[in-house]
């Protein structure tokens, strides 16, 4: 069972180059938060914070500068198919549309409400669990 989050709908055009998301030709906005962190004892987890803003939504996006996700790839979504996106894009257990193609309306299955544990140290749901915290560069973003 994997979690992902919906970036495109039906109807919708999906580009990724590297670091870039647009839908429908619109970058998502993208701010830099910091870099997270498991705790005031734990060594850094080097993840680095965004908040991305998809229409009238916000959350975290986690990305490590080690890993190199360049890739250019433009998604067309047919009737009945999302695309989704890992919220930790670059962890090796990631599986989302880069790797499946876009996803049948009928094989998703709902929307989680809590993360509350994961098998994974640097994990963002071991994080939530154990105290994490981000190290923000600027002001906390706004909802």
């Amino acid at each position: 069972l994997r979690v992902a989050r919906v970036i495109g709908l039906p109807g919708d055009r999906v580009r990724q180059a590297g670091d870039v998301l647009e839908l429908n030709s619109t970058q998502l906005l993208r701010e830099r938060l910091g870099e997270l962190s498991l705790g005031a004892d734990a060594p850094p987890t080097g993840l680095v914070t965004y908040h991305e803003q998809l229409v009238d939504k916000g959350y975290l996006v986690f990305h490590d500068p080690d890993v190199r996700t360049l890739r250019e790839e433009t998604s067309y979504l047919a009737a009945g198919q999302h695309y989704l996106l890992c919220d930790n894009r670059d962890a090796e257990d990631c599986v989302d549309s880069r790797q499946l193609g876009a996803v049948a309306a009928e094989d998703l299955m709902g929307s989680p409400s809590h993360v509350l544990w994961s098998p994974a140290a640097p994990r963002i749901g071991f994080a939530l669990f154990s105290r994490a915290s981000i190290r923000y560069e600027g002001s906390e973003p706004t909802p």
